[in-house]
């Protein structure tokens, strides 16, 4: 559902902005521009002509109440759609992009074109790009590989790990990791945190680049590369495991 424009209305009283400003003003305060969604605004109307229909990055399109909405049915729905999930932090979380938002509260399953539509503690369906039929190979040599996880006088898959951490059972982990976990964290980054405090942002998100399958695919082509452990060296040492 969008807000009818009324900047035109013969009723608009003078001197007030119009609820099209309006509009974008709080889209903008709420950060549902370019930045919001990983996507450009939509260009400016032409001049001379009506204005095309909203098809912004802060569109409300279907709102409905779903009182038996389980985890499990929303997770098949989302994986449907090509979409991965997150949950929200109650009152302090909203989604990353465009997708389903559901409110554990209030049980209204809202799809929408932006982030921060949900309100509150609940789960959301972060739809991503269409599969270009990339390889995981692909996926891997254009944005993983080169950049951050391999070394040029190897092939194996470089896994970073903080100071201090046993290489046995850095190595352990990550193969007992499931391939969803480890989609997810290229969905959607990853960040630790040292011992002592220090905040690390480890991997950016890549969930307005890739497809689903895209990602899937570069999962598994990593896991069955060579691995490689590294200390990061300037991560600080690991919080202890309890």
């Amino acid at each position: 559902m969008t807000p009818n424009d009324t900047s035109s209305s013969p009723n608009a009283s003078p001197g007030r902005p119009s609820r099209k400003l309006l509009l974008a003003a709080v889209a903008g305060l709420m950060g549902l521009g370019s930045t919001g969604c990983g996507q450009p605004d939509e260009p400016p109307p032409s001049q001379g002509g009506p204005d095309p229909e909203p098809q912004g990055p802060h569109i409300v399109s279907r709102s409905t109440v779903e009182g038996g909405l389980t985890f499990e049915r929303f997770s098949a729905d989302c994986e449907q759609r090509g979409g991965f999930v997150q949950t929200h932090a109650v009152c302090s979380g909203n989604n990353s992009c465009k997708g389903v938002s559901y409110n554990r509260f209030d049980y209204s399953l809202t799809e929408h074109t932006c982030k921060a539509i949900n309100s509150c503690g609940g789960m959301s369906c972060v739809e991503l790009p269409a599969d270009s039929g990339k390889t995981g190979e692909e996926v891997y040599k254009s944005s993983c590989g080169p950049a951050c996880h391999s070394h040029t006088n190897t092939s194996a898959f470089v896994y970073y790990v903080a100071p201090g951490t046993p290489p046995d059972t850095a190595r352990q982990q990550f193969l007992n990791r499931s391939r969803l976990y480890q989609q997810s964290i290229v969905a959607f980054g990853i960040h630790g945190m040292s011992a002592d405090g220090v905040l690390s942002a480890n991997m950016p998100a890549f969930h307005a680049k890739y497809s689903r399958k895209e990602i899937e695919r570069v999962v598994d082509y990593v896991r069955q590369l060579e691995l490689e452990v590294e200390a990061y060296e300037v991560m600080g040492p690991a919080a202890p495991v309890p």
